[in-house]
């Protein structure tokens, strides 16, 4: 396990523990780290924070700013100036974030003088640090995405959610990693869809506690093996109890294409029934936990896409 203390303006310090900036630019920076002990340059100069590393992304400078500009926490103009004439840059993506009670000097670390680019710590006890800090959770923190199968629920946590620091994973992969039924029409009844949302509520607090930006995608309702459509418990949802919800829609043709690519499912239903009463339930859910619920279109662009969840985030759209 490999940390580091890494120097960081207060106006960017402020960004990473508000949530609005996940990715953290750098010209250089070991590729292993697991943990950044955040050091606020002056008029502070202390380390006040500790980042989880979730990944260290090297890309040329035009293309990292392509995936992580949502969620960087600076402008285009400083980024260019920043990485001007340099082949590749880096951008840290913090999975957890956590404020030390206590703020400490870089003296506590056997270290002299503020570092210029990072400081690698040597067999140093970060958990012992961490068990001392307070965890951040804020706004929007985790958000449930639903939509019936087929419709672009990976993709869209892929090229959407993630550029703004957002960890996903899918129910089935919860529900799989407890032991539940993994959801498809050949083997999902009712009995096993209940069992199977119990298993999801556990793996989803676990998942909430590892990462705080997450995210789960899922379903409002399900098709059981003779082609029923089955809501799913609006109690489950007040379980999960997620920031806001997001529906995912599309095109008819682009879902059965998307479905019949895929061997292990089996189409024994209308897809046009199948996005009615997924779109019906979802706002009805909403409606009842008084969460709110966003409607996306898969097919729109990403750009557009993106723009819309970023005014989603910062409360320009409610």
């Amino acid at each position: 396990m490999k940390q580091i203390i890494l120097p960081i303006h207060p106006e960017y310090v402020r960004k990473i523990l508000s949530g609005e900036k996940t990715f953290e630019y750098r010209k250089i920076i070991p590729q292993d780290i697991d943990y950044i002990l955040i050091y606020e340059t002056a008029p502070v100069s202390k380390v006040v924070a500790i980042g989880e590393v979730a990944e260290i992304i090297k890309e040329k400078p035009n293309k990292l700013w392509e995936k992580t500009f949502y969620s960087g926490g600076i402008n285009k103009c400083y980024f260019d100036s920043y990485f001007v004439e340099k082949e590749y840059g880096y951008a840290i993506r913090f999975k957890n974030v956590y404020n030390l009670k206590k703020h400490m000097d870089l003296s506590l670390f056997q270290i002299k003088k503020a570092p210029q680019s990072y400081v690698i710590l040597e067999n140093y006890n970060i958990h012992s640090l961490i068990k001392k800090s307070n965890k951040i959770i804020f706004d929007n923190s985790f958000i449930f995405i639903g939509g019936i199968h087929g419709v672009g629920k990976t993709n869209f946590c892929s090229n959407i959610v993630a550029p703004f620091g957002y960890s996903s994973i899918s129910a089935s992969t919860l529900i799989k990693i407890g032991n539940g039924i993994v959801q498809n029409t050949k083997t999902i009844n009712e009995k096993s869809i209940t069992n199977n949302q119990n298993i999801l509520c556990i793996g989803a607090e676990d998942y909430k506690e590892k990462n705080y930006k997450a995210v789960i995608d899922g379903h409002f309702c399900l098709v059981t093996s003779d082609g029923k459509f089955q809501k799913i418990e609006i109690d489950i949802f007040a379980r999960l109890n997620p920031s806001f919800f997001i529906l995912i829609e599309t095109e008819e043709e682009q879902i059965r294409k998307n479905i019949e690519s895929r061997s292990e499912m089996e189409i024994n239903y209308s897809i046009s029934d199948f996005l009615k009463i997924e779109n019906e339930y979802a706002h009805e859910v909403s409606s009842k936990l008084k969460i709110p619920l966003y409607i996306f279109n898969s097919f729109e662009s990403s750009q557009k896409n993106k723009k819309k969840f970023q005014k989603i985030l910062f409360g320009e759209i409610k």
